[in-house]
This record gives C-alpha cells, structure tokens and sequence, in this order.
C-alpha cells in the first residue's frame, strides 16, 4: 500500500477512540494522509483503512509510492481489501469523495462516471446501473448502484457524478437502468486515461 502523492502523515493508528468515519473502530488500523497538494484553496486528505500493519508515523513526511502500511481487514471488514478515500476541504466522513476521480486509470483503461436522474433532474439514490459490455444488451459485464443518501460519500464538485466505475477497460458499453417501470439507456465508449461522462434521465410518464 503505497502513498499516492507526496504528504504529511496526519494520523496513524487505530480509531479506537476517534471517529474518522460513521463510529469509532470503522477502518481499524489507518492512515491518513494530508497532501502537499491542495485542490484551489482547500485541503486533500487521503485516509487508508483496514490495515493489517503501519510503516509510517504522524508527522513524518511521504513521498510519492512510499509504502505506508499492509492490506488487512481490521475495523469494519468483509475480508482483506484496503478502503482509500479523498476527503476535499476537511479531514472528515462528510466530506468523502469517490477516489475513482482522483486516480489515474491502469493502461487500457479509463473511468465511467454519470448521473440517473427523473424527469426533473433529480438524482435517485440507491437505483442499479446495469453496464453491458460490446455496446449491446446481451453481455452484462457490471452491475453498480448509485450513491445511497449516506453522509459518507458525496458527488465531485465539478462533476456532479452519483454512479462511477474506475478502471473500465477501453471500449464500447450500454448503459441501462430501470426505475418504477421506466427503462432508460444509454451508448458510452470509454477511452484510455480518460472519463466518460453518462447521463441517464429517465422520462416523464
């Protein structure tokens, strides 16, 4: 696990008794990062959780692909995985960030992003995404729900995004979704090293 810029080590320990997220205990053993970086005037924090061990103390400076700790699954966790975040502005749980954004996609890959929207340009929580692969509806490759209403996770400023996939290999998809009986679709091609940007507005009865 490897820092992504280079930063401060803001915290390293477990949240045993300080709530970085939802309650105290939630990512276990972490670190978070304070980025050189700032994003215009405001701060970039990048916590890591679920670690299993810490190379890093608070205080000390990170530089780009350091190791800052191993894959665990201390905290609130399924199984070993590591929970990456970007916190815009304040080190806390609301002002979470998708990182799918902020990271660069691996070669051949680029990210898939978009809003399901009603009729009025709402955004609905907790619908499914359905991304088939090839451009047609015969090859269900991803099944993604949208942002709940969950204090944790907020849409980037600039894109307005409440669906996201990172790492989608380059090439041609159908999007679809279905809400109280509407079926709405959409064609997308996603490219190397860049962001596609789907709308899916679902039509007035």
């Amino acid at each position: 696990m490897l820092a992504v810029a280079p930063a401060v080590v803001l915290f390293a320990g477990r949240d045993a008794d300080i709530a970085f997220g939802p309650q105290t205990d939630f990512y276990g053993q972490l670190v978070i990062l304070r980025l050189d970086q700032r994003y215009g005037d405001r701060p970039l924090y990048v916590p890591y959780g679920h670690l299993s061990a810490i190379y890093v103390r608070e205080g000390e400076h990170v530089d780009t692909g350091q190791p800052l700790g191993a894959v665990g699954m201390t905290g609130i966790a399924m199984g070993p995985h590591l929970h990456l975040e970007v916190r815009l502005g304040a080190n806390d749980y609301e002002s979470t960030r998708n990182p799918g954004l902020w990271l660069e996609p691996l070669p051949g890959h680029g990210t898939l992003a978009g809003r399901l929207l009603d009729a009025e340009g709402r955004t609905l929580p907790e619908a499914s995404v359905l991304i088939y692969s090839g451009g047609d509806e015969e090859h269900l490759w991803r099944v993604v729900t949208v942002y709940a209403d969950d204090p944790g996770l907020h849409p980037d400023d600039r894109w307005g995004e409440n669906f996201l996939l990172a790492d989608v290999p380059a090439g041609r998809y159908r999007l679809a979704a279905q809400v109280d009986g509407r079926v709405v679709s959409q064609q997308a091609v996603v490219e190397e090293g860049q962001t596609t940007f789907v709308d899916l507005t679902l039509r007035r009865e």
